[in-house]
């Protein structure tokens, strides 16, 4: 929710009733809860455009954090990967994993078209001591977790055709699934089963 108040707002649907559960002075751009309830992970602006006169116009967009708010303690923090190059600050997307104790992320460079210049799969905890990064290229995006939790698959376009990488977590071991074609060469994730 943005407007009037910021922050993370429930929806009652058979009632219509808006909660605020917790209020924010960033902006939410997309929020969805753990497989077990307990966790909120949202995407908020981490930083604004830079200020431009209209002669100067700039494409750039905010730059976008991840954050978990704690059903349980109603605490909130920050999602960064302590690993990740440095102006690689962006988050594209975000998956949970089905037993809701980590994060696979898409983190990316601030840039005017998407998925931008760079941009990397990371695997995180929750408490994020734990972090990998899944990807070895700089194309690499829409992470998603296999039913198991055990792997993280995502797009690569770091070559001329898409691939589709499996990366195994136990392992670190990466597998190619599929690569695209010169005629469809492209992959979008939408779901695993």
């Amino acid at each position: 929710m943005n407007s009037p108040n910021m922050g993370l707002e429930v929806l009652d649907i058979a009632t219509g009733r808006r909660t605020l559960i917790h209020k924010s002075s960033r902006i939410v751009w997309g929020a969805t809860y753990s497989p077990d309830g307990k966790w909120i992970a949202y995407l908020a602006t981490l930083r604004d455009p830079p200020r431009t006169s209209d002669d100067d116009a700039d494409c750039t967009p905010p730059t976008i954090g991840l954050r978990v708010y704690s059903l349980i303690t109603k605490s909130d923090s920050a999602m960064t990967i302590s690993g990740a190059p440095k102006n690689w600050d962006n988050v594209k997307s975000f998956r949970w994993s089905p037993d809701s104790k980590r994060l696979a992320l898409a983190l990316g460079t601030t840039d005017c078209d998407y998925p931008g210049d760079a941009v990397g799969v990371f695997v995180t905890t929750i408490d994020r001591k734990v972090q990998i990064r899944a990807s070895q290229g700089n194309m690499s995006f829409e992470p998603l977790f296999s039913p198991d939790g055990g792997s993280v698959v995502y797009v690569d376009f770091s070559d001329s055709l898409a691939r589709l990488i499996r990366y195994d977590i136990m392992s670190g071991m990466r597998t190619r699934i599929r690569q695209a074609s010169d005629e469809n060469n492209y992959y979008h994730l939408l779901d695993w089963k």
